[in-house]
């Protein structure tokens, strides 16, 4: 009788069993079809997931899933990371369970997605490169992309262009073998932006193409933020009448939120040096009241600027107020934000030593008995690479000689053509007038002239222009000083020119060097070389 009580319970046993285990697949794959739906509609995917956290508490399997979903979700939603409290524990988790766990590089992805927000870039990028070395080969090529993408960002962001490059190009030959158009267009616009901030202009307009013409297979948003791109990319060419005619038709049709302070931006900028003050007004207003900090200053500066084409005194002084005030705020941002970088690298390093260090303690001994041994080798090393260089020695002097030569015909070529590029622009119209007038003691320009001067430098010096004209960060006066710095106009005379004392100038050049370097000590002297370089 014991015994078939013993059989009737582990029967019930096994069938409770065998009933949680069904219910735990059941319970995984609706999380999994829950995270397909926030590939589309992530609110609907959160509203799911609210619903079903209650009845997943008991369960740390279920809700790690859960946690890492949500976090999908609201990075699909759009909604910032600001803290890592919810996505930390999931990674912990996956890492413990081992690399044969699917969802540990989707976890390691999204824990790089959280830390790229929060500013600390070593950690997101090497939560992306464990990310790639989790995802087996072949295996999710769609995640693969991201993780490539989401690196050049973080690269570009530290003006490291050159691995930004190199990560977009990867992430697009992966969209391409996918067959995947929106992200290849995405993908084409940042090789774009890579290849102008280098320089190359040329190739920046063949990617470009490649991404507008498959911008005519995607949503209308898509089709008009990349016409934006075409305008905006002819207007910095100097094509004006091309970028005229794109972002006109671009702003016929409708143009969703995330895409309207980019090309209201455009449009502004484009129909101010055509002096078409009637078209840009609606598109002022929109971003003074509207757009982002950046947005509202950008529409400052160009209100200022058309009420100063105007002579129209009354208002300009509220415009210009307005510009200093936005400035103010985006230089707060940027400092704060850059402060929060130096923090996050900091903190890095110590979490490297620190790791370092103890693995020190654990190779101590084997450090000790190498030591000796290494130090035998290197004697040995020393003696037989001196007595070969006692017998080769005229043969490598001969090689110096020979590579200094070269060296020294590298560099007249190099100073060659910066000397060219430096003839070009002061032969320009506009740099002529410029000296002319200085030469003759006549200081005030108006602001046709300095517009003229500065598209002969956007003609003429590119490497230039792109320090000093793309970089937002940058106010009017700054730029004016650059300009005429790089004319070898001195300090007294700039000074003259912008109505303020000869130690003002000094001063911004000093703290304009700190701003492109990111140092906390330069001089005047620092700029001038830096300016001189280019």
């Amino acid at each position: 009788m014991k015994t078939l009580h013993t059989v009737i319970l582990s029967v019930i046993l096994l069938s409770l069993a065998a009933s949680c285990s069904r219910r735990h697949r059941a319970v995984h794959r609706e999380i999994d079809r829950i995270s397909a739906i926030a590939d589309v509609d992530p609110d609907s995917a959160l509203r799911l997931l609210d619903s079903m956290a209650p009845t997943l508490a008991a369960d740390d399997n279920l809700l790690m899933h859960h946690r890492l979903i949500l976090v999908k979700a609201r990075d699909k939603a759009d909604m910032p990371f600001t803290t890592d409290s919810l996505i930390r524990p999931v990674v912990d988790y996956y890492r413990d369970r081992g690399p044969s766990d699917t969802l540990l590089p989707l976890a390691l992805y999204y824990g790089g997605r959280a830390y790229t927000e929060l500013g600390d870039a070593p950690r997101a990028l090497d939560y992306f490169r464990q990310a790639l070395e989790a995802l087996p080969d072949s295996v999710n090529p769609r995640l693969r992309g991201y993780i490539h993408a989401q690196s050049a960002g973080i690269y570009y962001r530290q003006n490291m262009l050159d691995r930004a490059l190199a990560e977009n190009k990867k992430a697009l030959a992966i969209s391409t073998s996918l067959h995947d158009t929106i992200a290849m267009g995405y993908d084409l616009k940042d090789i774009a932006y890579a290849y102008m901030c280098i320089g190359f202009p040329d190739s920046a307009m063949h990617f470009l193409d490649l991404a507008f013409e498959l911008s005519a297979t995607g949503t209308p948003e898509w089709q008009n933020f990349m016409r934006g791109q075409m305008a905006s990319h002819y207007y910095m060419t100097g094509n004006i009448q091309k970028a005229d005619s794109l972002i006109r038709n671009t702003l016929q049709d409708t143009i969703s939120l995330p895409f309207k302070d980019s090309i209201y931006t455009i449009a502004t900028d484009i129909f101010i040096s055509e002096e078409d003050y009637t078209s840009v007004a609606p598109y002022l207003n929109w971003l003074s009241d509207s757009g982002s900090v950046y947005a509202k200053r950008n529409a400052a500066r160009c209100l200022a600027l058309i009420e100063a084409r105007k002579s129209s005194s009354d208002s300009i002084h509220v415009y210009i107020n307005d510009l200093l005030k936005y400035t103010d705020s985006i230089v707060m941002v940027e400092n704060a934000d850059a402060v929060i970088r130096m923090n996050a690298v900091y903190d890095y390093s110590v979490r490297e030593r620190e790791n370092q260090e103890l693995k020190n303690r654990t190779l101590t001994l084997e450090r000790n008995l190498s030591i000796a041994s290494t130090l035998a080798v290197v004697l040995i090393l020393i003696c037989l690479f001196s007595i070969r260089k006692m017998r080769t020695n005229k043969k490598e002097l001969e090689n110096l000689n020979l590579k200094f030569r070269l060296l020294q015909e590298k560099n007249a070529d190099n100073s060659t053509s910066r000397f060219s590029s430096d003839q070009a622009l002061k032969n320009d119209a506009a740099a002529i007038n410029f000296i002319e007038k200085i030469n003759h003691s006549q200081y005030k320009f108006n602001e046709v002239e300095w517009e003229a001067l500065i598209n002969a430098f956007v003609t003429h010096s590119p490497q230039f222009s792109y320090i000093f004209f793309q970089n937002r960060i940058l106010s009017v006066t700054e730029q004016r000083i650059s300009m005429l710095t790089k004319l070898n106009v001195p300090n007294k005379t700039i000074a003259k020119i912008l109505y303020k004392s000869e130690s003002t100038i000094s001063s911004v050049k000093s703290r304009l060097y700190k701003k492109l370097k990111n140092t906390t000590t330069a001089s005047a002297a620092d700029l001038n070389n830096l300016i001189g370089s280019l």
